[in-house]
């Protein structure tokens, strides 16, 4: 029986673009077309061309109409002619289809299964032996994959080769830990994206970088208050890399496992543990100056979570040099507002205002809705510190509105007993009371602990018997900041 016409490629992607129209496996699809599930492996492997009854049984088995095999080929070439020139977009790909006569009513699930498809060809024969190599072609690889939604990239891991390697699993790792400051969500998604193509990297790899994976997944698990799912996964990423020798097969960068588990440590509120695991992390060889500038903003933030703001303004001043000339909006901006939030803590109120101008700069470059959040909240703050109490009151009141809607509970409770401390300051006892009435769900959110719960019912019984007072709000505060990462702690009201 003659050969279909066409590329080699072409009728390879073909075939793994019918198996991903139903998400089935080879065996499954042998089942239902009786094509044997051998032939379907070396079909999609490139090493035997199907013929076009086999192809014809293959489209049958899976529903799709044999008239458009001829332009369902049409559109992968096109699109692997165009896919050279740079990443397609879901309109790039859909003006193909349109050309190629696969636009009818109905088939949109087949344009998106083709952009699945393109990114079959992103396999290499051999993965780079080179470092640097292996990292370009795993962004190049990433690039392409980050143009499909967020629930169609687990469909392509068996395609993207590029990605099924140590590289490709840093390469996604870092993009988790980079949207976790937006979306813990979408971070948890892309660790577990990692994860998947971690279970596929060469056998000698393969420990150290799902070990590497697994850290990831349980920051984002961190990110999102899931604390006992977030050791878990430390705890299998710790067993993971040392099953690998840590360090023999791959250059990813171990020091990243000892950094997580002191952001959880954090959280934990092991603040100790915390900073001796930041410190060994710096210890490691190999470190650029960049990654030991990002260890010292985590070893400050644990400082200020501590209450010692001096040794943490310190770790932001040894931290500036490296972070100013990687020019990264994001780290830049953290560096800011640490230090101005540091410079408040301290009463050094003007010389954290100098730094508002270009923290706001920032914040607006990043895009970040939360950022731009913290970043009023932080403005809010300097205006507080430098007596401008009607701009301060202004501010945090919008702050708290948003907070609340954002269901970020104990943020609001913080901003709540700013505003109050405001008031009172000020003589305005009566805006206190609406302040709570207005704030009545706070007082029992479950973003709140019980700890922090009672503190804020003895500030609300404060205000309903008239007895609240500056100085117990000001009390309130420092025990809600202490308390955000200690659970624990018990307020002496």
């Amino acid at each position: 029986m003659p050969k279909v016409q066409g590329d080699p490629e072409d009728l390879r992607l073909a075939v793994i673009f019918l198996r991903s129209l139903r998400h089935w496996d080879k065996g499954r699809l042998a089942a239902e077309s009786g094509v044997s599930r051998n032939m379907i492996s070396a079909y999609e492997l490139g090493g035997v061309p199907p013929t076009r009854r086999t192809l014809e049984r293959l489209a049958t088995a899976v529903g799709f109409p044999v008239a458009l095999l001829d332009p369902l080929l049409s559109l992968i070439h096109a699109g692997r002619i165009a896919w050279e020139r740079g990443p397609l977009t879901a309109e790039g790909v859909a003006a193909l289809a349109r050309e190629a006569g696969l636009a009818a009513e109905g088939w949109l699930e087949i344009v998106r299964s083709a952009m699945l498809l393109l990114l079959a060809r992103l396999r290499s024969p051999r993965e780079p032996a080179d470092p640097a190599e292996a990292r370009r072609r795993a962004r190049d690889a990433w690039s392409r994959l980050a143009i499909l939604p967020a629930e169609q990239r687990l469909l392509a891991v068996p395609f993207a080769r590029d990605l099924q390697t140590w590289a490709g699993v840093e390469v996604i790792c870092a993009e988790s830990e980079s949207r976790a400051a937006a979306s813990a969500a979408e971070a948890l998604g892309l660790a577990e994206l990692a994860l998947a193509f971690a279970d596929r990297v060469r056998a000698s790899a393969r420990p150290q970088t799902q070990g590497y994976a697994w850290a990831f997944l349980g920051n984002a698990r961190r990110v999102g208050n899931a604390l006992r799912e977030a050791r878990e996964a430390l705890t299998q990423a710790a067993r993971l890399w040392g099953d690998g020798g840590a360090g023999a097969a791959c250059p990813l960068d171990g020091s990243r496992l000892l950094d997580l588990e002191a952001s959880l440590l954090k959280d934990e509120r092991r603040l100790g543990e915390s900073l001796e695991l930041l410190d060994r992390a710096a210890g490691m060889p190999g470190l650029t100056p960049i990654r030991r500038a990002r260890l010292l903003i985590k070893r400050a933030n644990a400082l200020r979570v501590m209450g010692d703001f001096e040794s943490a303004l310190t770790a932001l001043l040894e931290a500036k040099p490296a972070i100013e000339n990687s020019q990264e909006p994001r780290l830049l901006w953290v560096l800011r507002f640490g230090t101005a939030v540091n410079l408040i803590h301290l009463g050094r109120a003007e010389e954290a205002d100098a730094l508002l101008p270009d923290a706001r700069a920032l914040a607006a470059e990043i895009g970040n809705d939360l950022d731009r959040l913290r970043q009023r909240w932080l403005e809010g703050k300097v205006a507080a510190g430098l007596g401008r109490t009607g701009e301060a009151i202004e501010t945090l009141s919008q702050v708290l509105a948003d907070f609340a809607a954002l269901g970020m509970d104990y943020d609001a409770a913080l901003a709540m007993s700013e505003l109050a401390a405001l008031y009172l300051e000020a003589g305005r006892t009566a805006e206190v009371a609406a302040l709570t009435r207005r704030s009545a769900a706070i007082f029992h959110a479950k973003g709140v602990h019980p700890e922090a719960q009672k503190a804020l019912h003895t500030f609300r019984q404060a205000v309903e018997q008239e007895t609240v007072t500056a100085a117990l709000v000001r009390r309130l505060l420092d025990f809600l900041y202490r308390a955000q990462h200690d659970p624990r702690l018990r307020f002496d009201g």
